[in-house]
């Protein structure tokens, strides 16, 4: 994985409706706005890669893997301007040193009641493995962040490099998952990736306890079997405690080396995690390469698939619960349209009527766009490139989920901006 921010950025930007049916939320012609632009150096965060995340006063959390005062990332603040038409004002809440206090922050941060911040970094700790940590507000306004580490990844079984936005349950356990380590009798050399939960201390102050849920085992031959690998994605719970989430590589492995991904089921039962694959992608017109987050919106599983498709733009899935196995529909596939984008983001966001929208990260020959899926009556979805991305000031490289907040979609992008070190950008209509 490149280490160099300007390799970083370079690799990624060259991969880079109002009643129930039929009408966007976008019937105006939208109005991109940036909110803040990263400046980087060692006041300032670089490259925000993952989105942002609201809490209940409306200001913006989110982390960029560069920047900060040695260079490995800072978590940062965005609050909403006092005034009407004000600018957002940036607060850097933490800035890793690289160490055993973490490097590389590759999730955006997740508030808890409280007001802490929890996430991961790729890299740093005592073992250079990564790292979970928690993030809590000072007692007096104004004053400095406290980050605690509440768990360092050792490699092996334990796995290592966590990716994806950490997620948190009513009782405050947390599930994550990591990139590699857990199963490394697979055929994954390193481990083929876990799914892990951080338990809270029964006492305040007391240590947090790791237990990794499942890890995977890699891919077969066979088009049935092969449980996944490399789960790179933020995971999703259902009312009954199941863990949803995707794998980039394993499954299948006839149409892609290492396999084409999965999406995954893990169930809890006495004690224990029982892992269903929903769905084994072919590399056909279902897609492959699942870097995706997944929503849940009136039942089904909605995710992107990163290639794939009849034109290899990748597509956008819905995964529907039946009697039996799970169906997968392929709602819209990118690179048939040449002005629809190319390359498929990672995850899409849904408003309240179920309008879905996403990004596509683009490449040399198809610049990136934010778009929106809108479903008929027929069953069909519709389409609408929203905004194409020019690579100026207004950014470059949108990468992450979408905010979805009323008419507007927030998001980031890794590279543009006055320093074209990344932005915060909201699209309005």
């Amino acid at each position: 994985m490149p280490r160099n921010q300007a390799a970083l950025r370079t690799l990624l930007l060259s991969l880079l409706s109002a009643s129930s049916f039929g009408h966007s939320a976008f019937a105006a012609v939208p109005q991109e706005t940036v909110l803040y632009s990263f400046a980087g150096g060692p006041v300032d965060g670089s490259l925000p890669d993952l989105g942002v995340v609201a809490d209940k006063a409306g200001r913006l959390y989110g982390s960029t893997q560069y920047g900060g005062t040695t260079g490995n990332g800072v978590v940062f603040r965005l609050s909403p301007p006092t005034t009407k038409g004000g600018q957002w004002i940036e607060s850097v809440l933490y800035s890793f040193q690289g160490g055993t206090d973490g490097s590389t922050p590759y999730s955006t941060p997740v508030p808890d009641a409280s007001g802490n911040l929890y996430g991961t970094t790729l890299w740093g700790g005592a073992n250079g493995l990564g790292i979970v940590y928690e993030l809590s507000p000072p007692a007096v306004s104004g004053g400095a962040w406290t980050e605690t580490i509440l768990h360092v990844f050792v490699g092996g079984v334990d796995g290592s490099h966590p990716s994806g936005n950490l997620i948190v349950d009513g009782k405050g356990n947390l599930y994550g998952t990591s990139q590699h380590g857990g199963n490394e009798s697979g055929n994954c050399g390193l481990g083929c990736g876990t799914v892990f939960e951080m338990t809270p201390p029964a006492t305040k102050g007391g240590a947090w306890t790791e237990s990794i849920v499942y890890a995977f085992a890699g891919y077969v031959s066979s088009a049935t079997q092969g449980d996944g690998a490399f789960p790179q994605a933020a995971l999703v719970m259902d009312q009954g405690g199941n863990l949803y989430g995707t794998t980039v590589r394993g499954g299948s492995n006839p149409a892609c080396w290492g396999g084409c991904g999965t999406v995954f089921r893990l169930h809890p039962a006495s004690g224990s995690w029982t892992e269903s694959v929903l769905h084994r992608f072919t590399g056909g017109s279902d897609g492959a390469q699942p870097l995706s987050n997944l929503i849940f919106s009136k039942g089904s599983l909605y995710g992107t698939t990163y290639l794939g498709g009849t034109a290899g733009g990748g597509t956008v899935f819905e995964l529907t619960p039946a009697n039996g196995p799970w169906i997968l529909t392929p709602l819209y596939e990118f690179g048939v349209v040449a002005s629809a984008g190319y390359t498929a983001g990672p995850g899409v966001s849904v408003d309240a009527q179920g309008n879905l929208y996403g990004i596509t990260l683009g490449d040399l020959h198809h610049p990136s766009t934010i778009f929106e899926l809108t479903p008929t009556s027929g069953g069909a979805w519709t389409e609408t490139t929203l905004y194409t991305f020019s690579g100026t000031v207004g950014g470059a490289g949108p990468n992450g989920a979408l905010l979805v907040r009323g008419n507007t979609l927030i998001g980031t992008t890794i590279a543009g901006g006055s320093s074209q070190d990344g932005t915060v950008y909201e699209l309005t209509h």
